[in-house]
């Protein structure tokens, strides 16, 4: 669906994001219900079994973006800040003293108090 939305642009104001979404990806979104609805999970691998029960129960909330035009299809943004996040632990780990760790956190506090601020290092 994601690339769908990309190929065929469907963005834009709120009110005509909703009527876009109803209008082509609606479709989509019923056919993979009634798939699901039919499918014989036993004949399936069982991560695909897994993923394919998972989204049946979750139906209801993956059917929200039907009806609220705020929500996004794409979770790009979220994957993007929780990746400075990991970078952050991952980097955290390699500290060694308490000195160390207290300077990094300074720096790291200046760092994003510019990125939030808009001035960027």
């Amino acid at each position: 669906m994601e690339t769908f939305v990309r190929t065929n642009k469907i963005s834009g104001r709120l009110e005509e994001r909703l009527q876009r979404r109803l209008k082509n990806i609606e479709p989509i979104i019923n056919d993979k219900l009634e798939y699901f609805a039919k499918s014989n999970f036993s004949k399936l691998g069982k991560l695909t079994t897994q993923a394919s029960k998972y989204m049946k129960k979750e139906w209801q909330a993956m059917n929200r973006i039907l009806q609220d035009e705020n929500l996004e299809i794409s979770n790009n943004l979220d994957e993007r800040m929780m990746r400075r996040i990991k970078l952050n632990l991952k980097n955290c780990l390699n500290i060694g003293r308490e000195d160390s760790a207290l300077d990094y956190a300074f720096m790291y506090f200046v760092s994003e108090s510019y990125d939030i601020n808009g001035d960027g290092i």
